[in-house]
Order: C-alpha cells, then structure tokens, then sequence
C-alpha cells in the first residue's frame, strides 16, 4: 500500500494531518498524488532545519558554528477533503460509530 492510501484509509474528511520524513522526495510524491486525487488542500511541505542568527547592529548573519543532530527532515502537512470518503481501501466507511 502506498503512503496516500495509508492516509486516506485513516482519516476522515476536514481531519489535519502532518508526515514527516528525512527525505523529500516521498513527501513530494505524496503530495502530488493527495492533489491529483483531490483528497487534500491546503498542504504544504516544510524543511525541519532551524539555524539561530546572531542579529547586531548593521548586521545579521547565522551562526557558524551550529551542530546538527539526527533531527532533519521534511514534514508534509494540510486537510483531507470528503473525497477521502470515496477512497477508502476494501470497503472502508466512516459510521457514527468511528
């Protein structure tokens, strides 16, 4: 199963939603998919990576010497449509009861 399935099959509509990963690409790939199905809008794909900036007068500039961790990555984000109802794997449905 792929990633926008796996999504579809556990949200309902107006439900926001974040994915994160260390990568781009598949979050790109998601998001192209999520749209072209038009199971999701607002959505929007931001980078992780925070750099402190030392701000003086007459001058700003990042920090040289910042270490990195493990922490990196992209995250996915936006809300699903009504759509996604029609979109359900094996028959899947929202009931009250969800």
């Amino acid at each position: 199963e792929s990633l926008v399935d796996n999504l579809a099959g556990l949200l309902c509509p107006s439900a926001a939603f974040a994915v994160f990963s260390p990568w781009l690409q598949p979050l790109v790939e998601c998001r192209c998919a999520l749209h072209k199905r038009k199971l999701a809008v607002g959505m929007k794909v931001t980078e992780t990576f925070w750099r402190e900036h030392q701000v003086l007068p007459g001058r700003t500039h990042p920090h040289m010497a910042m270490t990195t961790g493990p922490t990196g990555g992209y995250i996915l984000s936006g809300v699903m449509t009504s759509q996604v109802l029609q979109h359900k794997p094996s028959g899947r449905s929202h009931t009250e009861e969800d």
